[in-house]
């Protein structure tokens, strides 16, 4: 999905290099996290990571839209 070459690995890391060291040095922390793991290995399946990708485009949503919907159902703010 996003080896490197491809369009997903190209717009990371363009979007990396606009991070300070200090802001990739809190990204390790946050993906790091055992809850941010739990997360991954449950969207590791391609059935999951289809229907998300799905779901996102079919509503019109960025991935942001969904992170910060998602927040709010559970009671949390962004």
């Amino acid at each position: 999905m996003i080896g490197k070459g491809s369009p997903g690995y190209e717009n990371l890391a363009v979007a990396l290099s606009e991070l300070s060291d200090k802001e990739i040095q809190q990204l390790d922390s946050l993906i790091s996290q055992p809850v941010y793991r739990k997360f991954q290995k449950a969207m590791n399946s391609p059935s999951a990571r289809d229907a998300l990708a799905q779901g996102i485009y079919s509503s019109g949503y960025s991935a942001e839209d969904v992170i910060k919907r998602v927040l709010r159902n559970h009671g949390l703010k962004y």
